[in-house]
């Protein structure tokens, strides 16, 4: 394997070993389909969610992407685009999208890796911990639009919507 070089002439690590040091400690199993990817599941409050993890060396950029498996019908693009939309609106460095050939919802975020300190454990945490965090938000809004027959507009407000104690 290659080592990568920062421009201070400092060797990069291979984030993809951080991601399974990551993905060990937190109780996941981790696939290596090929060596330049990783993928997992993980549990969600409403579904399992699948992980994808990916290094671009050329680029230096460490690509994630965590799967709401959805299966959305073409007719109901349109509005599943509008209800994105309005999620978007409300993330940072990060988003949302509908990848059209199977209709499921991608979280994505990528992160440039300029130096072995710029991808720690702990951001790889904090990165599973918000994605988890946001398609656990999505979901419900997803059902609600759906399956309800809301608007984008109300699915969101639901998805919004926190509980607070115990009943």
């Amino acid at each position: 394997m290659a080592i990568l070089i920062d421009k201070s002439g400092s060797p990069i690590a291979n984030p993809l070993d951080m991601v399974d040091e990551m993905l060990l400690g937190s109780g996941i199993a981790a696939n290596q389909p090929v060596p330049y990817e990783r993928t997992a599941m993980v549990a969600g409050n409403w579904a399992e969610y699948a992980l994808w993890y990916r290094w671009e060396k050329p680029e230096q950029l460490l690509l994630f992407t965590c799967l709401i498996e959805s299966a959305i019908a073409p007719s109901e693009y349109g509005r599943v685009y509008e209800l994105l939309c309005y999620m978007n609106e409300k993330l940072k460095l990060r988003h949302f999208e509908l990848r059209r050939s199977d209709g499921n919802i991608l979280f994505r975020r990528n992160i440039m890796v300029e130096s072995s300190m710029s991808v720690a454990a702990e951001k790889l945490e904090k990165l599973l911990d918000i994605a988890i965090i946001e398609c656990d938000r999505c979901h419900p809004a997803l059902q609600a639009m759906l399956w309800e027959k809301k608007s984008p507009r109300e699915a969101l407000e639901c998805s919004l919507f926190e509980t607070m104690g115990e009943a």
